[in-house]
């Protein structure tokens, strides 16, 4: 069963490819049906796609046999399983339908889908047998697989009409879309003018043909009934968005149906009318043309009885005439400039021979016979007549401007007729004489009359319109020659110059901008004599629409608006532009030929001031040039490369410049350190010379004012400082900061040599202040230990120790600080001789470090001796009060101590917890005394009468046995003591527990003598 499963959820899969590689060969066959480069299909392309595609349709076919075999089996079960995974593969596939599918696509689909789900009352069938008996043939069914196939049957039936919904619905909607695209196709715009009747004729076929024997209207209204009626029956499927997206889709429908039929009436009464002018125009023309002829020629040959009998049809004819001309007043508002006058003149013509034969007909009836000077008569007006009828419709021919060979038609034509206009003057002055002859006949006198008159007015009148129109035409012909001579040109460098001048302007380099400024120059040239030109085309058209109206200009305003659109452009940006480029180049060539000059000045060796001048001059006008290009080119395009030369510009001019200076201050710097060095030698040499004897009272600070503090080394140092910084403050930047440092490093050494300097003659003060000073401490230092020596000589006879000791003392520890002012003499003398040289110093020095090596070692020799001395005298004053002690000590422990109680024993044992104590305290003492007085008695120091130390150490051995053995009687009193608690302590528990057991006895009246032996062991 799983792998039935299997082979059926495959076949769904591949159901739902097969659909779509229905789809796909559809889509083939339309490709293959239209031509290949219609479409932009290579050839080669499409024969590859289409052997690729025969491929995996014979695959298709290959796999759907064999998973029908694997699928199918011997019951109903197997065969529905099969159809259910069709249906549900075939409504997966419909999740592609889109909108913009194709009208035969679609129409595909949904035979598909209805020749597919006819059998669905079938499956119908099989299902419900299937939940009613349970088996398939002799096979039993699970409730589960019942359950399964009845479910997705009734989700494959719902879908399935849902689809079908959604199919028809997107169908008609596609169906609706295209007849709507169509009638919008078919309906006629507004302005249309038709170029002859054939046209005319053709549209109005058409127009029927398409809305009447087609039925689009009606075609249109059922697709709508039945998009509306689909979109009713999937509703209920839709989102709320696609509901009101299908409601305004169908809102635009109903809108736009209503609005092609309202203009398909309107096309139609339009066309059907132009239909019948041209019928009646032509019937009438066919009607009449024949009728004048005959007339005509009766006129000319025919007896006058016939004549009369033919004209009774006149009034016939001048109702076709009439009709002819009231037909031509409505086709000409629907018909080209050239159809209008071949129309009117076809229609003048017919009056004009209507008009003469009538004219003929009444005189010939009047005068009842042929007269021949009546004939001739006639043929002179009939020729004058036509040569006026000519005229007049010249000088009433509409101008028309739009065709210069129109135009040039209607001068020549004028020409011409000016040229007759002389020649026909013989030819009225004829009429007027022959119809003088002629009004003797009283029957016709009226009629020649009114013709001589007819022919004089009309004569007349032309004498002054032809060439009132001629004159008219010239200078009309003149004002358009003068507007389309050169317009081409002018529209052309308008729109040039206009897409010029809407460019951003890029200043990549000088070379560009001044190519640029070569070509506005140019441009501005052109634009001041195209100037002239547009302003004198405009003219020209104001004077044109003076002489024939805003609308005799028609056909040139689109093309002169479209220039002067350009113009205006050209005219809000030309100058505008034009001034800016100028600026540039003006700016940029000036800031180039800065640069040139700053680095001619750079490179060339004049060391001239007004060089210097020169250039700062043209470094500030190159910084400002660079700003001012910065500012009009923009940073992103030539403001980098402007900045650029200018800083190398710069940067190379202040090397130079800084250069000349750092020269300039090294000589400077040189000369400041010659002359102060120069000075603190002559004022060294007073300063020694002063000094004398280098006593105590010698006045070191007066001299050193009076001498080296003259030099005024730092006003100097600090008058240069200021110098440099005044000479250099601009330079002081990032890129000519090395040249710069260059002349402080330098300055900054001569300085720092010439404080040294300074500094070295400060320093000579104060090592001559400290020489003297540490010379006379040292003196001082020497004499006490002189006299201290001495003391202690005497000391040994008289006995006075204590303050002969401290004065020892107090020299001894002198002696440790007084070990370094030697050296630091030492250092003041070569401080100053290294600075200058004083004689009688080294000397001086030499007798001092004699003297105080003498004294030193004096002094080193009575120290060795003194702690002996002080041993002796420490052990005679401190012996004698030890033994006293001792001997106390001793007395102490040969009483006896009182242990009667324990209270008393803790006394005894507190007090000598107090004397143990004491002992250890002056142990250390008395040690140091027994060592002290071993020591002298060894060294012979003491005397018979003097305590010896080996005494005294038996006195402490004794004392400390004495302690040893009290110690030891205390703690025995102790243990006594503590055993003999801890025995009553117990004994007393005991006590009270035997008085608890006796009263229990007597309360519980038991075996006494069981109780009292209990008692008796407890006890004991």
């Amino acid at each position: 069963m799983e792998g039935k499963e299997a082979v059926l959820s495959e076949w769904k899969t591949f159901q739902v490819f097969k659909e779509e590689t229905r789809l796909q060969e559809f889509k083939l066959t339309m490709i293959r049906q239209t031509c290949d480069t219609a479409i932009g299909i290579p050839g080669e392309d499409y024969r590859i796609a289409i052997r690729k595609w025969e491929v995996i349709k014979r695959k298709v076919t290959i796999h759907e046999q064999r998973l029908t075999l694997m699928s199918q089996g011997g019951g109903n079960l197997s065969r529905l399983y099969y159809w259910l995974n069709e249906a549900e593969a075939l409504l997966e596939s419909y999740e592609d339908v889109q909108e913009n599918d194709g009208i035969t696509s679609l129409k595909c689909r949904m035979e598909r889908h209805k020749d597919f789900f006819q059998i669905l009352d079938e499956k119908r069938h099989v299902v419900q047998e299937l939940r009613q008996h349970g088996t398939d043939g002799n096979t039993n069914v699970g409730e589960g697989v019942i359950w399964d196939v009845t479910q997705r049957f009734q989700t494959v039936e719902k879908s399935s009409q849902t689809a079908a919904d959604k199919l028809s619905m997107e169908y008609y909607r596609n169906k609706v879309g295209q007849c709507l695209e169509l009638c919008q196709e078919q309906l006629l715009d507004d302005n249309l003018k038709f170029t002859s009747q054939l046209q005319a004729e053709d549209a109005f076929n058409q127009h029927l043909k398409f809305f009447h024997d087609k039925k689009y209207i009606k075609k249109l209204s059922a697709y709508c009934k039945k998009l509306k009626d689909a979109v009713e029956k999937c509703r209920a499927a839709m989102s709320e968005e696609e509901q009101n997206n299908i409601n305004q889709y169908l809102q635009n429908v109903s809108k736009q149906f209503e609005e092609i039929l309202q203009r398909m009436q309107a096309d139609e009464q339009k066309l059907e009318h132009i239909h019948r002018c041209w019928s009646e125009y032509n019937h009438a023309v066919e009607l009449s043309q024949p009728w004048l002829v005959e007339a005509e020629r009766l006129l000319k040959q025919g007896e006058i009885e016939r004549c009369k009998d033919y004209f009774m049809d006149l009034e016939d004819a001048q109702h076709d005439v009439t009709k002819a001309t009231d037909a031509i007043k409505f086709l000409k508002r629907h018909s080209c400039g050239t159809v209008i006058v071949t129309l009117e003149q076809q229609v003048a013509m017919l009056d004009r021979r209507l008009r003469r034969v009538t004219r003929r007909y009444t005189r010939l009836v009047k005068s009842k016979h042929r007269d021949p000077k009546l004939e001739k008569y006639e043929c002179c007006v009939d020729e004058m007549m036509d040569w006026l009828d000519q005229s007049e419709l010249a000088v009433n021919d509409e101008v028309d401007i739009e065709r210069l060979e129109r135009l040039q038609q209607q001068v020549c034509t004028c020409e011409a007729l000016l040229d007759e206009l002389n020649n026909h003057v013989d030819g009225v002055e004829t009429i007027n004489e022959v119809g003088k002859t002629l009004m003797h006949d009283k029957n016709i006198a009226s009629s020649i009359k009114g013709t001589i008159l007819n022919v004089n007015r009309r004569f007349d009148k032309l004498k002054t319109t032809l060439p009132q129109k001629h004159k008219k035409l010239k200078q009309l012909q003149r004002l358009v020659h003068n507007v389309t001579s050169g317009l081409d040109e002018t529209g052309t460098w308008a729109e040039q110059t206009a897409k010029l001048l809407e460019k951003n302007l890029l200043f990549e380099n000088f070379e560009e901008v001044k190519n640029l400024h070569v070509q506005y120059e140019t441009q501005m040239v052109d634009y001041k004599k195209h100037a002239d030109k547009m302003k004198a085309k405009n003219n020209t058209c104001s004077q044109i629409e003076n002489i024939l109206g805003e609308e005799g200009l028609q056909s040139y305003k689109e093309e002169i608006g479209r220039i002067n659109e350009r113009w205006k452009v050209v005219q809000e940006h030309a100058e505008t532009q034009h001034a800016k480029v100028g600026h540039v180049y003006v700016t940029w060539e000036r800031f180039e030929n800065a640069l040139v000059r700053l680095r001619g000045i750079s490179q060339s060796s004049n060391e001239d001031e007004s060089c210097l001048t020169e250039g700062e001059s043209l470094c500030k006008e190159i910084l400002q040039s660079k700003e001012e290009l910065c500012s009009i080119v923009g940073s992103e395009f030539g403001a980098k490369s402007v900045e650029g030369n200018a800083v190398c510009a710069i940067e190379e001019w202040k090397r130079v410049s800084v250069s000349q200076k750092v020269q300039k201050l090294d000589k400077e710097t040189e000369n400041i350190r010659d002359h102060v060095l120069k000075a603190f030698k002559t004022a060294c040499f007073d300063f020694v010379s002063q000094l004398g004897s280098l006593d105590e009272n010698v006045d070191l600070d007066g001299i050193y004012e009076r001498t080296l503090a003259t030099v005024c080394c730092q006003a100097r140092i600090d008058e240069f400082d200021t110098h440099m910084n005044e000479e250099n403050e601009n330079e002081i930047k990032d890129e000519v900061k090395e040249y710069y440092e260059q002349t402080r490093t330098k300055w900054q050494t001569v300085k720092e040599q010439l404080l040294g300097e300074k500094a070295n003659y400060a320093k000579l003060r104060e090592d001559l202040v400290g020489y003297i000073e540490k010379e006379s401490d040292l003196n001082g230092w020497i004499g006490k230990a002189e006299d201290v020596c001495e003391h202690i000589k005497d000391i040994e006879q008289d006995g006075n120790t204590e303050e002969v000791f401290e004065a020892f003392e107090t020299v001894s520890q002198e002696l440790e600080n007084k070990t370094t002012i030697l050296e630091e003499i030492a250092c003041h003398k070569s401080e100053i001789l290294a600075i200058v040289e004083i004689p009688f110093l080294t000397d001086r020095y030499q007798a001092l470090t004699e003297r105080t090596l003498s004294t030193k070692n004096k002094f080193e020799a009575t120290k060795k001796r003194l702690p002996v001395l002080k041993q002796y005298f420490i052990h005679r004053d401190t012996s004698k009060g030890l033994v006293e002690w001792l001997t106390e000590m001793n007395a102490l422990f040969q009483e006896p101590f009182n242990v009667d109680s324990l209270e008393n024993l803790e006394r005894e044992i507190e007090a000598h917890s107090a004397t143990k104590v004491a002992l250890q305290d002056r142990s250390k003492a008395l040690e140091g005394t027994v060592a002290n007085a071993k020591a002298l008695e060894e060294a012979g120091t003491l005397s018979e009468t003097d305590m010896k130390g080996s005494v005294m150490e038996d006195m402490w051995n004794s004392v400390q046995e004495s302690l040893s053995k009290r110690t030891q009687e205390l703690e025995e009193c102790v243990c006594l003591w503590t055993s003999y608690e801890e025995n009553m302590l117990h004994v007393m528990s005991c006590l009270t527990k035997g008085e608890m057991l006796l009263a229990e006895v007597k309360s519980s009246q038991g075996n006494t003598k069981d109780v009292l032996e209990n008692l008796l062991e407890q006890v004991e």
